[in-house]
């Protein structure tokens, strides 16, 4: 049964947020990927398209948020994909 839950990929660069998404939206009734970078999402997507993403906007390393929603128009299997962007307040 858990491999008929949609699968949302959340890609987060701090382990504990990251954890703390992971076993919300769990509980909330979706299979979840968790990555720390946007390389990792895009690779996975080769696999696998998921039912949405969860995107950390101020992402650290290599590639910003912004860089994120850019690239993932260059894939005809993501240019439709929700994605919901979290912002770090500060």
């Amino acid at each position: 049964m858990r491999d008929t839950l949609p699968l949302v990929v959340l890609v987060e660069d701090d382990p504990a947020i990251g954890e703390m998404y992971r076993l919300g939206l769990e509980q909330a009734g979706f299979r979840v990927a968790v990555f720390q970078d946007a390389g990792a999402f895009f690779r996975s997507a080769e696999d696998e398209i998921p039912a949405a993403a969860v995107l950390d906007f101020p992402l650290g390393g290599g590639s910003p948020g912004i860089d994120v929603l850019d690239n993932r128009r260059r894939y005809d299997d993501l240019v439709h994909l929700p994605v919901l962007r979290l912002d770090t307040l500060t």
